[in-house]
């Protein structure tokens, strides 16, 4: 698979509707590098956070950042893919990226490139879902549910599957569904506390925003 450089000079040689003279006049633009990503097609089922790509910012480590940009996240190879006009599919070369945005109607997905996992050294991305005293970011991965054969060939079919992960006082917490359970059974000394509060204030957690409004509003009793 060729690499590609994307350099200002050979801008002007393809026509990259949707992208204006500004984006490409950028300075970050040249950062934009990667290799061709090639639509997995029938494999593609359930992999990607959301299916088409979105209106995005990308920021990058060297401080440099560039919108106005067409993004989609694989989710099951955790990569961060840029649509050129004149080229397809880019996936960006991630030491690169620091975060990026992506922006469906009027809601907005922040993703951060953090090392979270416990036993693991590699960098992924994670969305911010809150960033406060207490943080939860979500790991947008996906799991095979079924396969089948067409002309002798296997294919296989995804579904998502997010796990939560709390960082309080640097210290990191796996939640693997986004429920009142899952805080008792992390936080067995804080459960009739937690679960006194939802009662109280007649909360129903029934959804990953729900979820996250909770995290927030008993932010001083998990930080006890």
């Amino acid at each position: 698979m060729r690499k590609l450089i994307l350099l200002i000079l050979i801008l002007p040689c393809f026509s990259l509707k949707g992208q204006t003279d500004s984006i490409s006049n950028n300075p970050a633009y040249q950062l934009l590098t990667g290799d061709i990503y090639k639509d997995p097609g029938v494999f593609h089922n359930g992999i990607y956070f959301r299916n088409a790509y979105l209106a995005g910012k990308v920021y990058f480590t060297s401080g440099d950042s560039i919108g106005g940009i067409y993004l989609r996240y694989n989710s099951k190879d955790d990569e961060l893919l840029w649509l050129n006009r004149g080229f397809g599919q880019i996936k960006l070369e991630k030491p690169n990226v620091r975060a990026f945005v992506l922006q469906s109607g009027d809601t907005i997905f922040r993703f951060v490139r953090l090392n979270l996992a416990a036993h693991d050294s590699t960098e992924h991305f994670y969305q911010e879902c809150l960033n406060g005293q207490v943080s939860l970011y979500a790991a947008r991965g996906v799991t095979k549910y079924s396969s089948y054969y067409k002309m002798d060939m296997q294919f296989f079919k995804y579904r998502p599957q997010s796990r939560y992960i709390l960082v309080i006082n640097g210290e990191k917490y796996l939640l693997e569904k986004p429920t009142p359970k899952s805080l008792y059974e992390r936080f067995p000394g804080k459960k009739a506390e937690i679960a006194g509060y939802i009662r109280e204030n007649n909360l129903k957690i029934s959804n990953e925003q729900a979820f996250i409004s909770l995290i927030k509003q008993i932010e001083t009793v998990l930080m006890k």
